[in-house]
């Protein structure tokens, strides 16, 4: 059979669960064709993932038209984009006559799926499903009514043959039993093996001293990722331990306005105290240096705002045995708390942030990742995905 992995978009874990696919195809026998429809820019970003495939036969990259990924790009109505990423797949799937379709990121095709009927089957992996949305606010409301009412529909789409929620066995019983299918599945998040970058020594780079505790923040940099408020809280930190923290942001900052937005913040907190230590760079990592400063760095910052989120970040660090600070409320923080990985906080201000920090600095944990790591390795995660249509096939 012919089979469609599609993922157009290039940045954090889209290239790594990729990656993971590909390996274990070069390393396991298949008799199905696998046809990766990726970003048009995928092989110039990612020579190294589209070099592994080279001697497999079983393996074609196909990335989009430059045309047709500004086309995706400039679209802001979440409506609109929705149904044209559909209909750029489908084309695509009909061309290749493809018997089963693997969504790496699903959400974007639950609108059409409730309309749209294929040939072919569909697996998908969904982020931010909405079980533990907070409904306290009227806008909370009505964002859990629309993600409920979009989910209730799109599952009576007879093609749908899997949908996997990362980390999250509560959500899928909870999704299962509401909408009255089986197709829900919970998926590990994969936590990648990664080797350090050769000579790459953050406290040289920087000019971090010894005696100074690295808190790093990683990856997309969000208002929805609290990066502000984690800016925000050297303000509220006593004199005597800032002289203990340096703050390293690094990634790539969700918009140029927000961009501003942090270069801004850092510059009157620097003003305020001279003693603060903080950098900030906006750019693409590389996996062997993002290995680099999850292995260098002492703490790891990720007060993420939605409660229903999963994160990447958070394996990265429980790989390389750095406690986390983050939200006590929603997944994350439940995995945070069942495994005692970190330091949760009440409510995502400043002033929580702050005395986290503290805390941390103050703590000594014991930190035991091993059954974690085993629990969501890349087989594992890919596994789940192509394997787990078999019956159907």
């Amino acid at each position: 059979m012919k089979k469609l992995i599609f993922d157009i978009q290039i940045s954090g874990h889209h290239s790594e669960y990729i990656s993971h696919l590909v390996n274990y195809l070069c390393l396991n026998k298949s008799d199905d064709d696998y046809i990766f429809l990726v970003h048009s820019e995928f092989s110039v970003k990612f020579r190294d993932i589209v070099d592994k495939a080279k001697s497999n036969t079983k393996i074609t990259w196909v990335e989009i038209t430059p045309e047709e990924q500004f086309e995706i790009s400039k679209s802001k109505n979440i409506v609109y984009l929705s149904f044209i990423t559909f209909k750029l797949m489908d084309a695509y799937a009909k061309y290749y006559e493809v018997g089963h379709v693997y969504l790496l990121y699903f959400n974007t095709f639950q609108l059409p799926l409730i309309f749209y009927r294929t040939h072919y089957a569909i697996s998908g992996v969904l982020f931010l499903q909405f079980y533990r949305m907070t409904k306290n606010t009227l806008k909370g409301k009505l964002k859990y009514l629309r993600k409920y009412y979009t989910t209730k529909l799109y599952a009576k789409n007879k093609q749908i043959k899997n949908v996997f929620v990362l980390n999250d066995e509560k959500s899928v019983h909870f999704l299962n039993k509401t909408f009255k299918v089986n197709f829900f599945k919970v998926l590990a998040d994969p936590i990648p093996v990664l080797l350090p970058e050769n000579g790459f020594n953050i406290r040289d780079k920087f000019s971090i001293p010894s005696n100074k505790k690295i808190f790093l923040h990683f990856g997309s940099l969000d208002a929805r990722k609290g990066t502000l408020e984690i800016l925000e809280a050297f303000n509220y930190i006593e004199e005597k331990y800032i002289s203990e923290i340096t703050l390293l942001l690094i990634g790539t900052a969700s918009s140029s306005e927000f961009d501003y937005k942090i270069k801004t913040r850092i510059k009157s907190i620097t003003n305020n105290n001279i003693n603060s230590h903080i950098f900030y760079k906006n750019e693409f990592v590389s996996n062997s240096k993002m290995k680099s400063y999850f292995e260098q760095s002492d703490f790891v910052l990720i007060p993420y705002k939605n409660s229903e989120a999963s994160s990447g970040i958070l394996g990265h660090a429980v790989a390389a045995s750095k406690p986390l600070i983050s939200s006590k409320h929603g997944l994350i923080g439940e995995l945070i708390k069942d495994n005692n990985f970190g330091v949760l906080l009440d409510n995502i201000t400043p002033e929580n942030i702050a005395k986290s920090i503290v805390k941390g600095l103050n703590t000594k944990f014991n930190f035991n990742n091993s059954e974690f790591v085993l629990n969501h390795s890349a087989d594992s995660f890919v596994n789940t995905i192509i394997g787990s249509d078999e019956d159907h096939t």
